[in-house]
């Protein structure tokens, strides 16, 4: 099953999920065929693929299968354990940029990655070869599968398997963590809503989700956990480390050149640049201004312009150590707000979900994502 999945050729991957979707959307079809391993491929299949049809195919697929296991009445838990969806979890939330963890995946054959090697870029995540939009659609999508596969899960098993994985991700600190158990949420509300209507279950206005029974013991700690993010404005992001630690590393460089051309000494550029653990944007701030100003001037003339350059270079990963912080707090506060807006328990200060919301329509780089805040607007609108 899973070398067709990731077949090299793009028409034999859209031919094989098609094939699969056939049959889970067969009246009268049968679940016996789909197991843990059938669910596992197909998300890891919504995670690695580029073309954004075929993902969307994977994306249909997956669903499709969850509804024909509700139909068959067979129980998502007894496919999938809590491990697995933990490991299905962190597989989504690797951070954008860092190679996906071979541990994480199910099964993967050799030939799937050795002989097609399809998979190549996005298991190492090269951004150079394939594009951002690609790899946040994936991991939009495989959070969003997380979160249909909530409303599938047995209503007494919910709380125990999901709030705890969810709500930790919302409060780990990483941004993308918190973006995707966010989306999660907002898609099983959205989900759950769909069956109670498919149900005949009366539940009021279906863009406001005013009247859906859900269960108080997994949304509640989840709302709290998301109105605690949401006041949070400016928080400190471990996804940003990377490029943090790339501005030291250039402020590191421009300052062993000022010590090579003597216009500091070793123990002044020392006092200068604070260790890993200590250093700050505003310490690079200060590297790059006043202090600069002050040893700069003791350099010749060619020593001076290789120092400006150097500073040039810090000064511009300075720039994009703040345009990926504002990405990611516009992006992250968006996703939290939609997840507000679908449970349908707004705070009394509608401030900050409306702002966090119109910010994304109007700065969100992602069309994916602008769309979805855009569409958590009209659903507050209906609140």
């Amino acid at each position: 099953l899973f070398p067709f999945f990731r077949h090299a050729i793009a028409a034999v991957r859209r031919a094989a999920l098609q094939t699969l979707l056939t049959f889970a959307e067969m009246p009268n079809g049968d679940a016996a065929w789909v197991d843990a391993a059938c669910l596992r491929l197909v998300y890891q299949n919504v995670v690695l693929e580029v073309q954004d049809d075929i993902s969307e195919l994977s994306a249909r697929l997956w669903l499709a299968l969850l509804r024909l296991l509700s139909r068959g009445g067979v129980a998502a838990d007894g496919l999938l354990a809590g491990p697995d969806v933990a490991a299905m979890f962190q597989l989504a939330a690797t951070p954008i940029g860092v190679r996906l963890p071979l541990g994480l995946f199910y099964n993967i054959p050799s030939t799937g990655f050795v002989r097609h090697n399809v998979d190549a870029a996005m298991m190492q995540q090269d951004l150079g070869l394939i594009p951002r939009e690609s790899v946040i659609r994936a991991r939009v999508l495989a959070a969003a599968a997380l979160g249909q596969l909530l409303a599938a899960w047995p209503l007494s098993a919910r709380a125990a398997t999901f709030v705890g994985l969810l709500a930790q991700a919302m409060q780990s600190g990483w941004a993308l963590q918190c973006q995707l158990a966010s989306i999660a949420t907002e898609e099983f509300v959205m989900a759950e809503r769909t069956q109670l209507i498919e149900t005949g279950t009366p539940v009021g206005n279906p863009m406001s989700g005013g009247a859906v029974p859900l269960t108080s013991d997994l949304l509640a700690p989840l709302l709290e956990a998301l109105t605690a993010v949401l006041n949070v404005s400016d928080p400190e992001l471990r996804d940003l480390d990377r490029a943090l630690a790339q501005v030291r590393a250039d402020c590191n460089v421009l300052l062993d050149s000022a010590v090579a051309e003597s216009c500091l000494t070793a123990t002044q550029a020392q006092e200068l640049l604070p260790a890993a653990g200590g250093f700050s944007m505003a310490a690079a701030t200060h590297i790059c201004g006043p202090a600069f100003d002050a040893f700069a001037t003791r350099a010749s003339g060619d020593a001076r312009v290789m120092l400006g350059e150097r500073r040039l270079r810090v000064t511009s990963s300075m720039d994009y150590h703040a345009r990926l912080r504002q990405q990611l707090n516009v992006s992250t506060a968006a996703s939290v707000a939609s997840a507000i807006v679908a449970i349908g328990q707004l705070p009394s200060k509608l401030n900050a979900v409306l702002r966090s919301l119109m910010t994304a329509v109007k700065q969100e780089h992602s069309l994916l994502l602008q769309t979805r805040a855009a569409n958590a607007v009209a659903r507050m609108a209906a609140l």
